[in-house]
């Protein structure tokens, strides 16, 4: 089973939260490059709880602050 399925979505899929639409009109989520989009629509967020536009802001700072693997 993949990451996708537990949460509900096909692979590459929007994720079903409603701040997910939101986040993707702020400037920093039209602004996404497509290793990022596929990253925050990856993320497993906990059962019961859903991220908020903050959330995914937040998320996308830390991916943007990562040091590369070599």
């Amino acid at each position: 089973m993949t990451l996708e399925e537990l949460m509900g979505v096909a692979a590459g899929q929007d994720p079903p939260f409603a701040a997910w639409a939101e986040f993707l009109g702020t400037a920093e989520g039209a602004a996404l490059t497509p290793d990022e989009r596929r990253t925050l629509q990856a993320i497993p967020w906990p059962p019961g709880r859903e991220p908020t536009v903050a959330s995914y802001h937040v998320a996308l700072a830390s991916l943007r602050t990562t040091v590369p693997r070599s």
